[in-house]
C-alpha cells in the first residue's frame, strides 16, 4: 500500500473549511465492500490526527451506491479543523490572573476600612456627636438588597447573562466559519479576567481610601443609639432607638463598616467592566470586525447602546440611592472601563482579529474556500493488494 498526495496550497494552523469530495472507486469487479468500508473507517480518522487534520469532523452528506459491474463508493463530507497547538502555556498567565482576580475580591470583601479616611470626613466613634450634628452624609439609609433600585445581585446575575452571551456569541459565528476555539476561548478569559480583575481592585482599595457614604450619618445613629444613654444624643437618637440596622449584631456591624466604602462605586466600575467588555466583544463581532456587514453593524450598534445605557442607569442609581457620590460612580465607571478595554485590546485587533494570528478565518477568503479532492482507488498487482489515496488541496 502506498499513498501520493499533491498540494496545491500551504496548510495554515488556524481554524478552516473545505468541502472534500472523497471517491473510492474499485479497480476490479466485486471488490469486498466490507473491506472498502474497513480501510473507509481507517482512512478518514488520520485525517484528524495531529498535523495534517484536527478537530471537529462532520459529514454533512453522503450518498453510497452501487453499480452493476463496478461497485463504487462516494460522499460529500465537510471537515472542520483546528489545530490544538493554539493553546500556549502563556494562557497560564492569563488563568492565574483571573484565580488572583477572584481571589483579591473575596479578600477585599472582609477587610476592614482603615481608621482615617483619605477623602472627607472620618469616621470617630470616640466623637460621635460630631458626626451626628454634620449634615453632609444625611441622606437616607435603605435597606441593602430591598430598597435600592439595583441590588447587588444584580450585578451577579449580569456577569453570568453576559458571559452566556459571549459564549453563544462566539459559539455561533464558529459554527458559521467566522471562529475559532482559540477565539471563544480567548473571548471568554478575555472577560473573565476584566470581570475578576475590576472586582480585585475595587475591593482591595475601598478599605484604602475609607470614604464615608452620604447615608453614613444614618448608619451610625442606627447602630450606636441603642448603647448611647447620654442626653446629649437624644434629639439624635429618639428616633433611631428601636430601628437596628440589623438585628444580628454582627451583620449590623458588617453594614456599618460597609458605609466607609463608598469610594469608588463597585457598582458602578463591575457594570462597566462587563458590560464595557460585552460591547467591545460585539463591536469587534459586528461593528468595526473585517466580518461586519451593514446588517450586524445596526444590531451591533444597537445592542452597545442598550447595555452601556443600562451601564450608566446603574451608576446613576447609586447616586439616586445615596449609596455614593456622583465622584464616586464617575472613578468606578472610568476603572471599569479602562480595565475592560485593557483586556480586550492585548488580545483582539481593530479587524477583531486574535493577536498573533496571521490569517483569519474567513467563509468569504478564497484562501480558506480552496477545494480539497481525495481518491482512494484499490488496486490489485500480483500477489500485493492495496489502496492508493491521493488527496488534493
Amino acid at each position: 500500500m502506498y499513498f501520493t498526495c499533491f498540494s496545491n496550497g500551504k496548510l495554515e494552523k488556524v481554524i478552516s473549511s473545505y468541502n472534500l469530495h472523497i471517491t473510492i472507486q474499485p479497480k476490479i469487479d466485486r471488490f469486498p465492500m466490507v473491506f472498502m468500508k474497513i480501510w473507509f473507517a481507517i482512512v478518514l480518522p488520520l485525517l484528524t490526527i495531529q498535523g495534517m487534520f484536527y478537530q471537529d469532523f462532520e459529514i454533512t452528506n453522503s450518498n453510497l451506491y452501487t453499480e452493476r459491474t463496478q461497485p463504487s463508493f462516494e460522499f460529500d463530507a465537510n471537515i472542520q479543523y483546528e489545530s490544538n497547538r493554539w493553546w500556549t502555556p502563556r494562557y497560564l498567565i492569563d488563568y492565574a490572573l483571573v484565580t488572583g482576580g477572584i481571589a483579591g475580591y473575596a479578600i477585599g470583601k472582609d477587610l476592614v476600612p482603615q481608621s482615617k479616611s483619605m477623602i472627607g470626613p472620618t469616621y470617630n466613634p470616640d466623637n460621635l456627636l460630631e458626626l451626628f450634628e454634620s449634615d453632609k452624609l444625611n441622606r437616607p439609609y435603605l435597606e441593602q438588597d430591598v430598597e435600592e433600585s439595583v441590588p447587588e445581585y444584580w450585578i451577579h446575575r449580569a456577569i453570568a447573562v453576559s458571559g452566556a452571551f459571549l459564549l453563544g456569541m462566539e459559539w455561533r459565528e464558529h459554527r458559521n466559519g467566522r471562529g475559532s476555539h482559540q477565539q471563544i476561548h480567548q473571548t471568554f478569559v478575555g472577560y473573565a479576567e476584566a470581570v475578576a480583575l475590576n472586582a480585585a481592585i475595587t475591593e482591595l482599595l475601598k478599605p484604602v481610601f475609607a470614604r464615608l457614604r452620604p447615608d453614613f450619618r444614618e448608619r451610625a445613629l442606627r447602630f450606636h443609639c441603642h448603647e448611647l444613654t447620654d442626653p446629649e444624643f437624644n434629639l439624635y437618637c429618639d428616633d433611631f432607638r428601636d430601628m437596628p440596622l440589623d438585628d444580628d449584631p454582627d451583620k449590623a456591624r458588617d453594614l456599618l463598616e460597609d458605609g466607609r466604602k463608598s469610594f469608588f462605586s463597585g457598582h458602578s466600575s463591575n457594570s462597566f467592566s462587563i458590560f464595557g467588555y460585552t460591547s467591545l466583544a460585539i463591536g469587534g463581532r459586528y461593528v468595526w470586525g473585517r466580518d461586519a456587514t451593514r446588517r450586524s453593524k445596526i444590531f451591533g450598534i444597537v445592542t452597545q447602546a442598550g447595555i452601556m445605557s443600562f451601564a450608566t442607569y446603574i451608576s446613576a442609581s447609586r447616586v439616586h440611592d445615596g449609596r455614593h457620590f456622583a465622584s464616586d460612580t464617575i472613578v468606578g465607571a472610568a476603572v471599569g472601563t479602562a480595565i475592560a478595554n485593557a483586556s480586550y485590546w492585548r488580545r483582539f485587533d481593530r479587524n477583531g482579529d486574535l493577536r498573533g494570528q496571521r490569517i483569519r478565518n474567513s467563509p468569504d477568503s478564497d484562501r480558506f474556500r480552496d477545494q480539497a479532492h481525495m481518491s482512494l482507488d484499490p488496486w490489485v498487482g500480483g500477489n500485493v493488494a492495496g489502496l492508493q489515496l491521493n488527496l488534493r488541496f
